[in-house]
């Protein structure tokens, strides 16, 4: 995880929304691991 909050630190000065998306797409593939963990 640590490499991904380098990775928002980054691009924090290039675009504000590229982070947002970063973090839109982080949070969404979080949920659908941990979805996956409960239906297994």
């Amino acid at each position: 995880m640590h490499h991904f909050v380098i990775l928002l630190n980054y691009f924090e000065d290039e675009s504000i929304e590229l982070v947002a998306a970063c973090q839109a797409l982080f949070v969404k593939s979080s949920a659908t691991i941990r979805w996956h963990e409960k239906n297994y």
